[in-house]
């Protein structure tokens, strides 16, 4: 004969099971409501307790505070104090489950809002759409992503924890398991190939990359991503190496220093240029360098041409030359970086016009099978306020990009720079002289972090800013040709001529070497015209005499004093 208590307690057991995740939570919460953790409340609610918990693969407690919290999840959330005050009991006795409330944060069940001295907790998204549907909650995975779906995701992520909406350990279990599920990612695997010794910073680099693809933000402060690590010294020791310029990602060319004005800004990160092409290489700038304010020649197509100098000068340029061959250049990259030098190479021409400075330049670059970036400055300048500064950043952005792409590195040439290197303005001055400034500021930072070979021509030394003097490692000279220079320079122009007419030009006339090329052309143009001949020595003065400028009967080349 069966016992009737057994057959009713059977008969609970399988209405129970038939009962929904929300029917059960129902029964519980109404259970709860003022039991003050009574020994009978106990009783009452242990079968719900127990078949929710074997549904939801979790404890009986975290059963009990799991439906509390999604009762109050329909106002908004609950803070402990709310809980406390449902179940009518005392802080003491919410303690011990203080516990379980984290591990449901864990887990994903509940989310919580940091406030300035408690927590906010609200049932998930996820958590909540499984008890709708009547299903065992599971944690939705991540796999399968691509770069932007990924980075969409850890965004969100990341502002949750901003919000205080997670905690940090529920921040790095939830990364832990979106890297896990996208390890296949080249961005992933880039990461890894950089050997970073702490998790943070990888992080750090994922924060920097998130927001330059979705947000379209490349410059961050420190308060803009130091909150991923969480509060305490490894924040502080990873907030002081980076303002003081001792992280390994700056070690390690990831992050750089922004600049402010042309200034650097210690304050502020972006990726650098490297970074950004390893590890996003599918980013698109706003806006490419203008192509006319750039030209790119290659070295095979610079026409050869004699060059004659003083013999200071040649003896400056000969080391120039050297320096530049290719095995001599890394090998005093090397060296110098070893012995902590930067390596970097800016070298400035200055002098008379025509005097060789920009096809000393070339004749450089065509010898060292060097390319040459050259520079158009008054392209550079814009109507537009902050245009030209952009001009200016843009135009190093693609230098850097040449010096990667190319097999020996280019040469950036900066002809004519006396606008760019002339003494900064002083004080209150008009827009025109702050972006001139600016300029300037951008200039001088750049060739401090030089890692490449600038060159920069002028006629107008004397007005140089010092503050660009001291960043010209080699300064050249070139002064207007001696007699005998001049005598070679007439005879390569002009080899067929006499060398009485030789002697004659080149003592009579102080020319320069561009001068001396303008005649030869001119000459050039009526032999082919006329037929004339090149000994017509008349024919040449009158010639030298449409270069100079007549002043008070003395006859004085343009550029030059006699």
């Amino acid at each position: 004969m069966s016992n009737p208590t057994t057959d009713n307690n059977e008969l609970m057991i399988d209405l129970m099971e038939e009962l929904t995740l929300i029917e059960l939570i129902q029964h519980i919460v109404h259970l709860a409501e003022g039991c003050a953790f009574s020994q009978v409340f106990a009783e009452q609610v242990k079968p719900y307790v127990e078949l929710m918990a074997r549904r939801e693969k979790i404890n009986e407690r975290q059963a009990l505070l799991l439906s509390v919290i999604v009762n109050e999840s329909v106002n908004g959330g609950c803070f402990i104090s709310d809980i406390v005050s449902f179940i009518n009991c005392s802080n003491l006795d919410m303690l011990p489950y203080m516990k379980d409330i984290d591990e449901l944060e864990l887990m994903g069940f509940i989310e919580s809002e940091r406030f300035v001295h408690s927590k906010k907790y609200m049932v998930t998204e996820t958590a909540l759409e499984s008890i709708k549907n009547d299903k065992p909650f599971k944690h939705k995975s991540y796999k399968g992503m691509n770069l932007v779906t990924f980075l969409s995701t850890f965004c969100s992520f990341t502002q949750n924890l901003f919000r205080h909406r997670i905690s940090h350990e529920k921040y790095y279990q939830e990364a832990e398991r979106l890297w896990r599920d996208n390890e296949d990612l080249p961005i992933l695997q880039r990461i890894d190939g950089l050997h970073l010794a702490d998790n943070n910073e990888e992080l750090l680099i994922l924060q920097f990359c998130r927001c330059l693809m979705i947000n379209n933000v490349a410059d961050l402060e420190v308060r803009d991503f130091i909150f991923i690590i969480d509060e305490g010294p490894d924040r502080n020791e990873h907030a002081y190496a980076l303002t003081h310029g001792e992280h390994e990602l700056l070690n390690k060319n990831i992050l750089e220093f922004c600049c402010e004005d042309g200034m650097k800004d210690t304050n502020k990160f972006r990726l650098t240029d490297k970074a950004r092409r390893l590890l996003l290489p599918d980013y698109k700038e706003e806006e490419e360098v203008k192509s006319e304010s750039m030209d790119i020649i290659a070295s095979k197509d610079i026409t050869r041409k004699a060059l004659f100098f003083g013999d200071e000068v040649k003896k400056q340029v000969d080391r120039l030359a050297d320096l530049l061959k290719e095995s001599n250049y890394r090998r005093i990259r090397k060296q110098l970086k070893e012995n902590g030098f930067r390596s970097g190479f800016s070298s400035l021409f200055y002098g008379e016009p025509g005097t060789g400075k920009t096809e000393c330049a070339l004749q450089l670059a065509r010898k060292t099978g060097r390319d040459v970036m050259q520079v158009n400055i008054s392209q550079v300048r814009s109507q537009w306020v902050g245009e030209s500064e952009k001009n200016v950043k843009r135009i190093f952005d693609e230098y850097r990009r040449l010096v990667r792409t190319s097999k020996r590195c280019p040469i950036l040439l900066f002809n004519e720079a006396d606008a760019i290197i002339s003494q900064r303005k002083r004080g209150n001055g008009s827009s025109i002289d702050k972006m001139e400034n600016t300029m300037q500021n951008i200039i001088l930072q750049e060739m401090e972090n030089m890692e490449g070979i600038l060159i920069a021509t002028t006629n107008l030394a004397c007005n140089m800013d010092k503050a660009f003097e001291r960043r010209f490692i080699y300064k050249v000279e070139f002064q207007k040709p001696t007699p005998e220079a001049r005598l070679a320079i007439w005879h390569s122009m002009m080899p067929t001529l006499k060398k009485s007419t030789l002697k004659t030009l080149s003592q009579q006339y102080a020319f320069s070497g561009g001068q001396i090329e303008n005649i030869a052309r001119k000459n050039m143009v009526d032999k082919i015209l006329y037929g004339k001949d090149d000994n017509d020595l008349e024919q040449l003065e009158e010639y030298c005499r449409s270069e100079v400028i007549q002043n008070k009967n003395r006859l004085t080349p343009i550029g030059f004093t006699v």
